[in-house]
């Protein structure tokens, strides 16, 4: 899955929406707003506030804290 956010505002942004209404596979969530948390954690990750593991492992530690 894949999110797309398109501000519609220019003619190639609403030629681009037009286009991807026609296809089967694409669904249009207009309006989508992530609650608080999401919204933090994309806003961090837009701004390059990312961790780095190097191991799966680290990971799954990591969700265990």
């Amino acid at each position: 899955m894949v999110f797309l956010k398109i501000e519609n505002k220019s003619n190639q942004a609403k030629a681009m929406l037009a286009l991807l209404k026609t296809m089967p596979f694409v669904e249009i969530l207009d309006g989508y707003n992530p609650n608080s948390t999401t919204r933090e954690a994309m806003d961090k990750a837009e701004e390059g506030e990312v961790e780095y593991l190097g191991r799966a492992k680290d990971l799954l530690d990591e969700l265990k804290k």
